[in-house]
């Protein structure tokens, strides 16, 4: 039984190994990368790899392997205009921030778009509509969506679950790296109450020296007592570039026991976004880069980190402490810190804080106060604190401007607010909606009106309070007809003052027709399919925001 439990492990193995040697690359430029797999993102770690594209749209996108088209995602945000194909193998393959598709795949396209009268779509295709060939040029790269440059976002998911996983040890041999990691600084944050560092319960950075390559140091030991968390401001580079990627493989040892390992190879989207607890928070939000923790908080579920103690290192004795840093990147470049704790007995600060609202990292918490309520689900933070609140009343009259503890701790999922409103004079009650202020301007969170109060969902701490939409949205025509006829494109832009698009239909002689959007809230029809006619076309627009106040445009203009 057992030799029949190793042949057939093996076997599978085996099969994986030829499956990675059978998948050929979606581009037949050579290979660079401008980002890696698992970088640390706003919210959310990279799910894939993006590859360079020499600084051009309209490369060839081809199929890395047999299968069939299983979604299309069409949009001004996020991948922009991406497809996703069904492997026999049980991978998926996602090609995302394209330009424009295969003409099959294109006309597919269309016909979804016309038939749900929205250019954004997200639509599933069935098996036998759009099968494609190993090798079949499916698309050509581009820059839409949420991108910074032209490039091509590809990814790699288990078909079943829809787990991303890396896809660089499929293409590892088109690419070159000799370099190993770079470490920039150390952070030492002590648990709270329960730590000092060199006399001091605040977090400390620590600049490293580097003597050799891959070889990082502290110029001296840091004198420390009690609990303490460490994290690493790293990243890794590649040959040939000047990109920066994120770093694979992060391990820690403390006298040679390993106590905290990360091996980013795999993840799923619900986790996602629980880097908010993997990255020093705070040192993010106030613009100081990424620190990785190399501890575990206890609401943090990541599947890829393994620890002794959560990685939490216990200095009870007064000797010295060694511990190493391991960071490793996908090629086996190799690097590490060595750290010296100095154990200096201390005596640990008194817990002297009066708290009335302490919130649990493994229960609902609620808070309830006048003209005020929040409610978080269980698992919604990563760990237990104070919970800091404070209300002004005067600066809106409409709703008290509630500063619900502080944007420096993470939110990891939804949660409901509701907000009182102090007057309620309108008749229309979906004019009203929350808003979150911030130093980057005010945010819509919407919501729904219940007996006086606006109930919706937010997703961070921060300052909130009630406003009301009821100006339409704006319409505003680039350049007009005369330029429209001229350049073959007729562009307008859309804006409102508050909530926000909601969306809008076109139509050009009360039929309707797909205009694209981008980011940047402009819309554009290109004319060059519409036949030319000695009579103006009629251009009609209309537009919605998110409280359903609706805008509309007429202008006529000959092609």
């Amino acid at each position: 039984m057992k030799s029949w439990l190793i042949w057939a492990i093996c076997f599978c193995l085996f099969n994986l190994s030829s499956k990675a040697q059978d998948l050929i690359p979606p581009l037949k430029i050579p290979l660079r990368l401008s980002g890696n797999f698992g970088e640390l993102r706003s919210n959310h770690f990279h799910s894939g790899v993006d590859f360079k594209t020499e600084q051009v749209i309209n490369k060839p996108v081809y199929a890395i392997n047999e299968g069939f088209i299983s979604r299309i995602v069409i949009g001004p945000f996020g991948y922009g205009k991406a497809l996703y194909v069904d492997h026999p193998d049980g991978l998926t393959s996602v090609y995302a921030h394209l330009n424009q598709f295969s003409p099959a795949i294109e006309s597919y396209i269309y016909k979804c778009q016309m038939e749900q009268q929205s250019f954004k779509i997200d639509t599933i295709v069935p098996p036998d509509k759009l099968p494609v060939q190993k090798g079949e040029e499916i698309a050509r790269s581009g820059n839409t969506g949420s991108s910074g440059g032209p490039h091509l976002h590809f990814e790699l998911r288990n078909t079943q679950n829809e787990h991303v996983i890396d896809p660089l040890p499929f293409y590892r041999d088109l690419l070159t790296d000799t370099r190993a990691p770079i470490v920039q600084a150390l952070s030492l944050s002590p648990v709270s109450q329960q730590g000092v560092i060199e006399g001091s319960t605040a977090s400390k950075i620590y600049n490293v020296t580097a003597p050799s390559p891959g070889n990082y140091r502290l110029k001296t030991p840091i004198s420390a007592w009690g609990k303490l968390g460490f994290a690493l401001k790293c990243y890794d580079v590649m040959d040939g570039t000047s990109n920066i990627y994120g770093v694979k493989n992060i391990r820690l040892f403390l006298d040679s026991a390993l106590i905290f390992n990360s091996s980013l190879t795999e993840f799923s989207f619900d986790e996602t976004r629980y880097i908010n607890s993997l990255i020093d928070y705070p040192k993010w939000k106030r613009g100081g880069g990424f620190y990785q923790k190399c501890y575990i908080e206890p609401g943090n579920k990541l599947s890829f980190l393994n620890s002794s103690g959560n990685g939490i290192v216990d200095i009870k004795e007064e000797r010295d402490y060694q511990l190493i840093f391991e960071l490793e990147d996908d090629f086996g470049n190799y690097s590490q810190l060595l750290v010296t704790i100095r154990g200096k007995q201390t005596g640990l600060p008194q817990d002297s804080t009066d708290c009335e609202n302490t919130f649990m990292w493994y229960s609902s918490n609620r808070f309830r106060e006048k003209g005020v309520d929040l409610e978080l689900p269980k698992g919604a933070i990563y760990d237990s604190f104070c919970f800091e609140y404070y209300v002004n009343e005067d600066e809106n009259p409409l709703a008290g401007i509630h500063f619900l503890h502080n944007d420096k701790t993470p939110l990891h999922s939804y949660s409901r607010l509701a907000i009182h409103l102090n007057k309620d004079s309108l008749q229309d009650k979906s004019k009203y909606g929350i808003v979150q202020y911030s130093s980057k301007g005010n945010s819509w969170i919407g919501g729904s009106y219940k007996k006086g109060w606006i109930e919706g969902k937010i997703r961070e701490f921060g300052t909130y309070t009630v406003s009301i939409d009821t100006v339409r949205p704006k319409i505003i025509p680039i350049g007009g007809p005369l330029q429209w006829k001229k350049k073959g494109i007729v562009e307008l832009r859309l804006s409102d003052n508050i909530s926000g698009i909601e969306s809008f239909k076109t139509y050009i002689d009360n039929e309707f027709v797909l205009f694209e959007p981008d980011k940047k809230s402009v819309i554009r029809k290109n004319l060059s399919n519409l036949p030319h006619k000695e009579n103006p076309y009629e251009l009609t627009i209309e537009v919605t925001d998110k409280c359903g106040n609706i805008s509309y445009y007429k202008e006529s203009f000959n092609w």
